[in-house]
């Protein structure tokens, strides 16, 4: 662990749709740096420890979150609360997975939306409705989120990439549904460039809580080059903490299709140096740690 202290800016006023500080946003400039999959793993980790958790799926275009843990939905999800069909209540699922000690782990999902939605043209309708009815889609989505903020110890928001077929108010209503930023990026460094233009663009209110940097290469020389950057990333986004996750394939030894086990069920923390990590950082979130500098979170010995 390194400290960074900084001086302290004096910023803008906040304004964001949700006060409650238990409600994360996780958001990543560009697909397949594994935002989905820390999401996942950061909450299992958490609903272990025997805590309420919600997770949302924003993503109705590609809905990983959705596929990763129920493999398809029947019914209600997002995009039918946000076009006015559905209420919080008719929208959450409860998913569950047992570790190999036999613990029955659950969280409750908010999926991305029907199965069909895609097919059936809701989406586009949806892209339609937030023309003419911003403020009513918008005000839904709080109203969810701050349902789930008072009946959940924490909430993860998961959202889609901005370079993606969402259009701009749609990731202007998502940001207005949540109160801390999460970014997850790679160790290549315009990586970090494209999540700082992204944030500016849609999220520019929104205070940065965690950055983790996936998939490093899990060599010495690596990693430590990597962990060196994190006075630059510290600064870059006023993070509160940078997270350095070593790539273990044990994150992405899952299924193709249908829903599967996260890897904190199927292992311990102690079996995978990626979920050392990620164990830190999830206690820290569910704690919502506020050191006055900037933390890095990485392993001592790789």
């Amino acid at each position: 662990m390194i400290f960074f202290f900084g001086k302290k800016k004096k910023k803008e006023e906040i304004v964001v749709g949700v006060d409650k500080d238990n409600v994360f946003g996780t958001m990543s400039p560009k697909g397949g740096v594994g935002k989905t999959s820390i999401t996942v793993e950061v909450a299992f980790i958490i609903a272990q420890k025997d805590y309420r958790v919600g997770l949302v799926d924003w993503d109705l275009w590609s809905p990983r979150l959705t596929s990763r843990l129920l493999g398809s939905s029947e019914g209600p999800g997002l995009l039918e609360l946000l076009l006015g069909e559905a209420d919080p209540e008719d929208v959450i699922k409860e998913v569950s997975f047992t570790t190999s000690e036999g613990k029955v782990v659950r969280v409750h999902l908010v999926a991305a939306s029907d199965k069909d939605a895609l097919v059936r043209g809701e989406v586009k309708r949806l892209a339609r409705e937030l023309e003419d009815h911003y403020d009513k889609i918008k005000e839904r989505a709080v109203a969810l989120i701050n349902y789930l903020a008072t009946t959940h110890d924490i909430v993860f928001n998961d959202y889609p990439v901005p370079s993606g077929p969402a259009p701009a108010p749609f990731h202007r209503v998502a940001a207005s549904a949540t109160h801390w930023l999460n970014i997850v990026i790679d160790a290549v460094p315009t990586t970090a460039e494209y999540a700082a233009r992204y944030v500016e663009m849609f999220y520019p209110s929104l205070p940065v809580y965690m950055v983790f940097v996936n998939m490093i290469k899990p060599v010495h020389y690596e990693y430590r080059a990597a962990v060196a950057k994190a006075p630059e990333l510290c600064k870059k986004f006023a993070a509160k903490y940078v997270v350095f996750v070593p790539f273990d394939g044990k994150l992405y030894d899952v299924k193709v299709s249908g829903a599967a086990p996260p890897a904190s069920v199927n292992y311990k923390p102690t079996e995978s140096a990626a979920l050392k990590v990620l164990r830190d950082a999830a206690m820290r979130l569910i704690r919502r740690d506020k050191p006055m500098g900037c933390v890095a979170l990485h392993l001592k010995v790789l």
